[in-house]
């Protein structure tokens, strides 16, 4: 049992990087299956999940695809390094100082009865563009 185990948590977490990176290249499934020469883009989804096994020459096509060692296929995500990179970019700088406006705009513009469902229907619009 620990064996199997250990087995899915390496799927899950070569699963999780190929998203990742699929993800930081904006390509959907059916993109990534085409390129990576699967039939169905299901495969994709299978593989991040952590539900189909990949051999050495899948994973050496994959890593040279993402431009990455195999070997970082294995790794773990530095999260917190991740997160402080986005932080520094142009575009979450713009993004934070658009929140910030728009809180703003709802407390000079929008009766304060209404503003906390204001608030939630711009996340639930802004949750809806990642799906």
């Amino acid at each position: 049992m620990a064996k199997e185990n250990n087995t899915n948590d390496i799927r899950n977490l070569v699963g999780g990087n190929i998203r990742r990176l699929r993800k930081a290249k904006k390509l959907t499934q059916a993109e990534l299956a085409e390129r990576l020469h699967y039939v169905e883009a299901s495969s994709i989804s299978n593989l991040e999940n952590g539900h189909l096994d990949i051999g050495i020459c899948k994973l050496e096509e994959i890593s040279k695809y993402f431009g990455v060692s195999i070997s970082d296929l294995f790794k773990k995500a530095d999260t917190d390094k991740d997160i402080k990179e986005v932080q520094n970019t142009k575009e979450y700088k713009f993004i934070l100082k658009l929140i910030v406006l728009i809180n703003e705009e709802i407390n000079t513009h929008i009766p304060e009865s209404y503003q906390e469902d204001f608030r939630n229907e711009i996340c639930n619009m802004l949750k809806s563009v990642d799906e």
